[in-house]
Formats: structure tokens, sequence, C-alpha cells
């Protein structure tokens, strides 16, 4: 199970995604879509604990990555 809940993540001031919240749970077969630049490997990249968000938190199976 994957809960994002309010993440947001900005750049000098410059948010590139504010306050997303979605949940996913087993079973759940989504696709990360979106132009260049709309934040899909900095989402992956939080979730993967590489980068801290501005806001928000995230967790996967109980355990919280950010």
């Amino acid at each position: 199970m994957l809960n994002i809940h309010n993440l947001s993540v900005s750049f000098s001031g410059e948010y590139l995604f504010k306050e997303i919240s979605f949940k996913l749970i087993s079973g759940d077969r989504v696709g990360l879509i979106g132009k260049n630049g709309a934040g899909k490997s900095t989402l992956l990249k939080i979730l993967s604990s590489v980068l801290k968000p501005t806001t928000g938190n995230a967790t996967i199976k109980g355990k919280l990555v950010s």
C-alpha cells in the first residue's frame, strides 16, 4: 500500500507540485505520465528516499519514507 498525504515540492520558492494526496492499494495498476518537468522523477526519488519533500509525507506499507 502507498499513501501520499499533502505532498509538496518546491525549488527556489517555485512549486513543482503542491499538496498532492493519493492512495494505492494492492492490486491497483497505474501509470505515471506527464510532460517534461511535471515532477514524475521527483516523485519517484521521494518514494525511494533520495529526496525529501518540502511538506507532507509518504508511507509505503505503513513505513514512513519522507
